[in-house]
């Protein structure tokens, strides 16, 4: 079967390759109408239909000795295909048609890494098509598709990211094209299954921090707040996932960042906050858990940390870390951390019964030996405790002896893995609940009751704060 198989691509390849660099050559000086256009169309067209049917054929160890170099040719082809897309930008169903046979060729790791030759190219061309399009259904084929290369091209190659984003033209484009969709009823949709949700979702998974960008992340997190369908689901997680590593990277308090521009990320950050918590605050939204990670990064700051406090942020992180969902549980301590770094709040905390919960999540950690809940929740209990003059006024005897047991059990290596090598999120967990076990012990030994440490006790903690 191969060697019909090889003749087959290796005459379709350098025909593929031939016509299209002749096609390409001509409409640099005359556009392309008629018989040409069609041809194009239809060479397009064949090279993802064989693609699509023999793709696990052309992955084989056989093929790859006879064919290689005939595959190289199709990987060449590929900056051509991206010309013949620019050139097609009035013939909207041609173009598509191309486009279609990228996102093909963009799941092979090896045309991939070609495409991310094109990535900016690929960007401008997503701007062109909203603007060109005669209607919001015919062009949610390409926009789609096209967010689907990007994706994979950003995946796959971190160069590639670095030039898109450092091409003003590209990012502009993007962005562009995320303010056009979010504007547009989120119900729409092709008869090929396009919709404005799919547009959106691929294009938040590759976008950049970039100016106004926080108004329209805001925009589509309002949008889906409340998820009725799984594509909305699935535009509300990518809208957290661009949340989530933009809250990591960002610096609030960045001097250029004084005086944000409108619709920034910095401008938009405390809305933001707020449409978060009271996704939090909602006991059947399957994104609680994501939600919490975005806020542990955001509450690191202490403008944010007072609107998550506005919105009533420690009563929902209660009903969070009360529920029986592990994950969530653990995402909301790490809010915790942060929180309770500020110690005009660890009274409320106290009020809430905050302290009494934090010693149960720890024994369900240890019962369970999850030590990433266990660790978490060591850490919030030891910013609860920073400042304490007297451990016994800020915990009580009962708690101090339950925590001082469980963390006891914990660190007892030989009983718990029989001589075996501990696992890596035990070691992890060790060395903090090893601090936690001897400030408390030191604490209620009198040792530190004027706030007095030994000169091995750590005492800095901000590294526990939730990345």
């Amino acid at each position: 079967m191969y060697p019909n198989l090889y003749e087959y691509i290796l005459s379709f390849s350098r025909l593929m390759v031939l016509h299209l660099k002749m096609m390409n050559d001509f409409a640099s000086s005359k556009s392309i109408t008629g018989p040409a256009l069609h041809a194009l169309f239809q060479l397009s067209g064949a090279l993802r239909t064989v693609l699509s049917h023999v793709h696990d054929r052309l992955s084989s160890p056989e093929f790859k000795v006879k064919g290689g170099l005939e595959l190289t040719q199709i990987d060449q082809s590929v900056s051509l295909l991206v010309r013949a897309a620019e050139i097609c930008i009035s013939e909207t169903e041609v173009q598509a048609n191309i486009i279609r046979t990228l996102s093909v060729l963009s799941e092979r790791p090896d045309c991939c890494e070609r495409l991310a030759e094109t990535a900016p190219r690929l960007g401008i061309l997503l701007g062109s098509v909203t603007q060109t399009s005669s209607s919001v259904e015919r062009e949610l084929v390409s926009s789609n598709r096209l967010g689907y290369i990007l994706g994979n091209i950003m995946a796959r190659c971190d160069v590639a990211r670095v030039q898109f984003y450092n091409c003003d033209v590209s990012c502009d484009a993007l962005i562009a094209a995320l303010e056009y969709y979010a504007t547009k009823r989120f119900t729409i949709r092709n008869q090929m299954g396009d919709s404005i949700v799919d547009v959106l979702t691929k294009l938040v998974r590759i976008v950049a921090n970039r100016q106004s960008l926080g108004g329209i992340l805001l925009k589509l997190l309002l949008a889906a707040i409340n998820p009725k369908t799984s594509e909305l689901e699935e535009l509300l997680f990518a809208t957290l996932g661009a949340l989530h590593n933009l809250s990591y990277y960002y610096e609030l308090n960045e001097p250029h960042e004084a005086a944000p521009n409108t619709g920034s990320i910095g401008q938009n950050w405390k809305a933001i906050c707020g449409a978060l918590c009271r996704i939090l605050n909602s006991d059947h939204n399957p994104t609680r858990s994501e939600v919490a990670r975005v806020l542990g990064n955001m509450t690191r700051n202490s403008v944010i940390r007072e609107a998550f406090y506005e919105e009533n942020g420690l009563l929902i992180l209660k009903r969070c870390i009360s529920s029986n969902d592990d994950e969530l549980i653990v995402t909301a301590c790490g809010v915790l951390v942060n929180v309770l770094g500020d110690w005009t709040r660890r009274v409320p905390f106290q009020e809430l019964d905050g302290p009494l919960m934090l010693r149960q999540i720890l024994h369900r950690g240890v019962t369970k030996r999850d030590w990433i809940m266990a660790g978490i929740t060591c850490q919030a209990i030891w910013n609860y405790l920073i400042d304490a003059g007297d451990i016994l006024q800020t915990l009580s005897q009962a708690s101090i002896d339950c925590i001082c047991e469980d963390l006891a059990e914990t660190l007892d290596e030989e009983t718990l893995f029989n001589g075996n090598k501990p696992d890596a999120f035990w070691e992890e967990f060790a060395p903090v609940a090893a601090d936690l076990l001897e400030r408390l012990q030191f604490g209620i030994s009198g040792r530190s009751s004027t706030g007095e440490t030994s000169e091995d006790e750590p005492t800095d903690r901000d590294n526990f704060q939730e990345k």
